[in-house]
């Protein structure tokens, strides 16, 4: 993601609206309609539109989407084995994810996994796309719309801030135009959030909202949107990690991947610290207590270096020395176990002199 792009996102975000340009069905022309995101108390009330609509619906004799796909398979319409193979390629999904975590510093073979799951997502969403198509008429979807319609409603204004005349608010033409293009206006993944949340020009507007005890947004904040919730969020989640005593490589920061494999090692490391079982920091690599081992090829063994932190680091170049200067050498030869292994001996004397003082 480009800057400028994250400009866009980011300015989209603060002002919590859309602008869109909407063909009027009534004329033929385009207007320019604004969009605000929806607060949370539209929201709370969205979902008592949605209990009325359902109820509503089904009233009406409209099938509920259980009894509707039973009613699509009885008649042929609908084949079951769909839903069979749907069932079949997310779990196939889910174990591939699984080998790439597992190999996530095997490049060669993540790329070989990662043209699998994108082939296997395709056809996945194929299948949904083609069950949705007969199953959309249930009462949940129509409940679901009426729904967004409330939402819509209660978001938009024309662009010069008056109200959206009413013979165009109670067009569903027109409405479903909207809800359309406000969908498509802001359609952020985990992953985007995550790169907004960790790099400019975000990081400033949030860094001066902190440092000045200043809001970001123009609302208070139990009134913040969703989009605004999360960036917050996530801005956060990497607050932690660049004030982190010791923070990991910009390389791991911007590897979501590598970044959630550091916490899960920091995380590890306070629990041990905690239960007073383990002394040291925890590291990543080969060798005694505390060590983690990873299988990796040479792209991705220098993705495992870098979630050492400096110090570790530093042992591990004192650990190649003494192999380079002896050839073989044992794990007793090595600086860090050295060092550990005084430690301990010294506690066991300091031990032993204060249980003969107490006698």
């Amino acid at each position: 993601m480009d800057y400028e792009t994250k400009q866009q996102i980011v300015s989209r975000i603060i002002i919590g609206k859309s602008i869109l340009d909407v063909k009027n069905p009534l004329t033929g022309e385009n207007i320019e309609v604004v969009v605000s995101d929806p607060r949370p108390n539209i929201i709370a009330l969205s979902t008592v539109i949605y209990k009325k609509a359902l109820k509503q619906a089904i009233s009406t004799g409209i099938m509920p989407r259980l009894e509707l796909e039973k009613n699509l398979v009885s008649i042929g319409v609908l084949e079951p084995e769909t839903k069979v193979k749907i069932k079949e390629i997310e779990s196939e999904i889910g174990n591939l994810k699984s080998q790439m975590r597992s190999a996530r510093f095997k490049v060669a073979l993540q790329k070989q996994l990662a043209a699998k799951i994108d082939n296997l997502t395709k056809e996945h969403t194929k299948l949904i796309n083609l069950r949705e198509s007969v199953l959309s008429c249930s009462a949940e979807d129509q409940a679901q719309l009426e729904q967004q319609n409330y939402i819509i409603k209660c978001s938009i204004h024309m662009s010069d801030n008056t109200a959206v005349p009413e013979e165009l608010l109670n067009n569903e033409c027109f409405i479903g135009n909207v809800l359309t293009l406000f969908q498509d206006d802001l359609n952020l993944s985990v992953s985007d959030y995550r790169e907004i949340a960790r790099s400019e020009p975000w990081r400033t507007y949030w860094h001066i909202s902190k440092s000045g005890n200043m809001p970001l947004f123009p609302v208070s904040a139990v009134e913040i949107t969703n989009h605004q919730r999360n960036l917050c969020s996530w801005s956060r989640f990497y607050d932690a990690v660049y004030e982190s005593h010791e923070r990991p490589p910009e390389y791991v920061i911007e590897d979501d991947d590598l970044l959630d494999e550091w916490f899960e090692t920091k995380g590890e490391e306070v629990k041990k610290h905690s239960e007073k079982t383990y002394r040291g920091s925890g590291k990543i690599g080969s060798g005694g207590t505390g060590y983690r081992f990873y299988m990796a090829d040479e792209e991705g063994a220098q993705k495992v270096y870098a979630l050492n932190d400096d110090n570790t680091r530093a042992e591990i170049i004192k650990r190649q020395e003494v192999i380079k200067n002896k050839g073989i050498a044992k794990e007793t030869d090595m600086p860090d176990v050295k060092k550990n292994l005084r430690i301990a001996v010294n506690e066991l004397n300091r031990q032993a002199v204060k249980n003969r003082r107490n006698k």
